[in-house]
């Protein structure tokens, strides 16, 4: 019997009348969806992803391919804008968005292709070729873009097309795709008029943007320190706002990209150049002409970022021609994730940079990675100061849509995520669950997850409010099922902490494997949810006892040193460190 493969959450174009194989969970997050299907039968593809370790095959694959296309792309962007710039100019503005890309397509593409060997007969919907626009406005767009269900439905229709034009039919279904700009406070908006003029006239050889942890009394002491002329803070995003998504696709039919060594790659190659972002082709010059009214491009030594290498354009731009003149590049670590995990493909643009600045890890016969106290963690550190005996149950996130190959929950490991929670508050007596407030991930990003843990964690609070860091530093535990950045901040804080996640599906490097056993082997990390949630019981009475034991002490210091550097001297650690440059 012939079935109706259903790629997205998009169900007005669903074929009701037919029996649906859906291609992933995304597809039924929403309750409407639910209610659509409850009286017909249906069933869900396989993930071509597991076991995990295809995750970093699969990111291995698609880092191939990045190194390979990025002299092609050079030649290509070389000839659309009349310029002669190096491959390196062009990778630090493409670079980003590229990997990205190659990845997220390359994640729609095997999972159409496994329906293909597994199923013999079926059919699905696809937007006409002239609704399929998937050029983003820039990085920021392009990542914002792929939590939505229209946009992943333009992606899955490209490859449906290419991989099995015979089992496809049109559907007359369109959704308006704004662009979408980085949004900041009003506080901040001021903040960035106000100093404008200022950015665009210093001159400084130290030049640092989206730094994330620094405030602004932080920057002020940091410049005083390297002097004041010597330093320069720039917020190139506030730029952003001026550029308009204006598509050319005349100027695109002109990229011509060759050497594809396989069908994937036949694919990516033809869609790349109507898939590039505007920002680096109908914007170029806009951007280009916007990076030469800073006086500091022609005399930076080093600039550095630690989320701005993503998602900023302008900080790329201006990079891109600082090199040129002999600039180098920094990038500071933000998050958790960075030498931990066994894929992190960000670490591929992390270590394209002159020097990448971790959180006390390092690298066998990589002099690039250095470490250097983060100035956040070096105010969490051993800030706990117990003010109530709440436990804060502090969960993770995952979009609906596979964004990058990291060997962590992929979209089709929510359910048991979710079921895991379920067996965790199940464990417990009700007198440590009335104590605890469930603090969900600020974006739902689709998965209703406030509806599901009502309904799996009965008797549990939440914690919808308040700053997640002050809330851990005066909890009396901390529980974390998700191997996030709260995980490191609560060992940073030093107050007592149990993580549980599925060892199978977020796979840790080798190097790690020492640290993660230590927090194994002191009760604070747990494989299981009912591991946990045992422990728990049996420390709750003498917590501090356990906590302030020996065994925990060592591997929480053993673990903090390498994944959560933080010094109370870090403003001149940092200090010391930038001179060089200057």
């Amino acid at each position: 019997m012939q079935k109706y493969l259903a790629t997205t959450g998009v169900s007005k174009i669903w074929d009701l009348n037919k029996e649906i194989l859906f291609l992933g969970p995304w597809c039924l997050t929403d309750p409407t969806n639910k209610d659509l299907v409850k009286n017909i039968h249906y069933s869900c593809a396989s993930s071509p992803w597991k076991l995990t370790i295809k995750i970093k095959e699969a990111a291995d694959y698609c880092n191939e391919i990045y190194i390979k296309l990025i002299p092609e792309l050079t030649k290509a962007m070389n000839a659309v804008h009349k310029t002669s710039y190096p491959s390196e100019y062009w990778r630090i503005i493409i670079g980003p968005w590229l990997l990205e890309f190659i990845g997220v397509l390359y994640d729609r593409f095997k999972r159409i292709e496994n329906v293909l060997d597994r199923y013999d007969s079926f059919y699905t919907s696809v937007v006409p070729k002239t609704k399929c626009a998937i050029a983003s406005l820039n990085s920021y767009d392009f990542m914002v873009k792929l939590s939505d269900d229209f946009y992943n439905l333009v992606l899955f229709s490209v490859v449906a097309r290419f991989l099995c034009p015979e089992r496809v039919i049109e559907t007359n279904y369109e959704a308006e795709l704004k662009p979408n700009y980085f949004k900041y406070s009003a506080k901040r908006k001021i903040f960035n008029s106000l100093t404008k003029p200022f950015d665009l006239f210093f001159n400084g050889h130290i030049v640092l943007s989206d730094m994330l942890h620094l405030s602004y009394i932080d920057i002020a002491r940091l410049r005083w320190k390297l002097g004041m002329f010597k330093s320069h803070f720039i917020n190139f995003r506030s730029f952003d706002g001026d550029y308009k998504y204006d598509y050319s696709e005349d100027l695109r039919d002109s990229i011509q990209l060759k050497g594809a060594a396989d069908k994937f790659q036949t694919l990516l190659y033809k869609v790349i150049p109507y898939a590039m972002s505007v920002s680096c082709i109908e914007n170029y010059e806009i951007y280009s002409e916007n990076t030469d009214k800073y006086r500091s491009v022609k005399s930076a030594k080093a600039i550095g970022s630690a989320v701005g290498w993503h998602y900023s354009e302008g900080l790329k731009y201006f990079a891109a021609k600082a090199v040129a003149n002999g600039a180098k590049l920094a990038e500071f670590q933000h998050g958790g994730g960075h030498g931990l995990f066994l894929s992190v493909p960000h670490e591929t643009i992390s270590l394209e940079k002159d020097v990448f600045y971790s959180w006390g890890w390092s690298v066998n016969n990589c002099s690039k990675v250095k470490p250097l106290p983060s100035p956040h963690l070096s105010r969490l550190k051993d800030s706990h100061s117990q003010e109530s005996n709440d436990i804060l149950f502090i969960s993770g996130f995952n979009l609906r849509y596979t964004l990058r190959f990291h060997t962590q929950d992929f979209p089709e490991d929510i359910e048991k995520y979710f079921n895991d929670k379920e067996l965790f508050f199940r464990e417990l007596p009700d007198n440590i669950k009335n104590n605890i407030y469930y603090r969900p991930y600020p974006n739902d990003f689709g998965w209703n997850e406030m509806e599901q843990a009502k309904s799996m964690c009965h008797g549990v609070r939440f914690s919808l409010t308040g700053n997640l860091v002050e809330l851990m530093q005066k909890a009396k535990m901390v529980v974390v099922d998700y191997p996030s950045t709260s995980f490191i901040e609560a060992l940073v804080i030093n107050i007592p902490c149990v993580f549980f996640w599925d060892h199978d599906v977020n796979l840790m490097r080798s190097e790690v494997d020492e640290r993660m056993e230590l927090l194994r082997n002191a009760g604070i990390l747990f494989k299981t949810p009912a591991g946990a949630a045992k422990h728990i019981i049996k420390i709750m009475d003498n917590i501090q006892d356990w906590w302030g034991g020996k065994v925990v002490r060592e591997a929480r210091a053993m673990f903090c040193d390498k994944h959560g550097l933080g010094k109370g001297g870090w403003m001149n650690v940092w200090a010391k460190e930038l001179k060089k440059y200057a």
